[in-house]
């Protein structure tokens, strides 16, 4: 399996800045067992499970929502059983909100 955590498409990357989204997005689709924790993906890809969560901004201290989601490419998907999909779903959230 695969957990990808890349930097988050529209917001400042920091040391990772020339990420290629798309390049990455690409290989994503290939991958056979793949999350990805991302704020929006292509619409290809499923959300397996979303979280609200408070994004704090280092540069001037202020705080926003925003919805956090996991993603999985359709082979992935396609390939887990009901029983994966209710445990993700019963546990992706608390996982998603350790560092809230």
């Amino acid at each position: 399996s695969f957990y990808c955590d890349p930097p988050y498409e529209g917001t400042n990357c920091g040391k990772y800045d020339g990420f290629d989204s798309e390049r990455f997005h690409e290989w994503a689709r290939r991958q056979n067992n793949i999350f990805i924790s991302e704020y929006n993906m292509p619409d290809d890809f499923i959300v397996v499970d979303e979280v609200e969560k408070t994004v704090l901004s280092a540069a001037n201290g202020n705080s926003q929502k925003a919805v956090e989601r996991l993603y999985t490419n359709e082979k992935t998907y396609g390939h887990m059983t009901d029983r994966q999909k209710r445990l993700i779903a019963l546990n992706g959230a608390q996982q998603l909100t350790l560092f809230d």
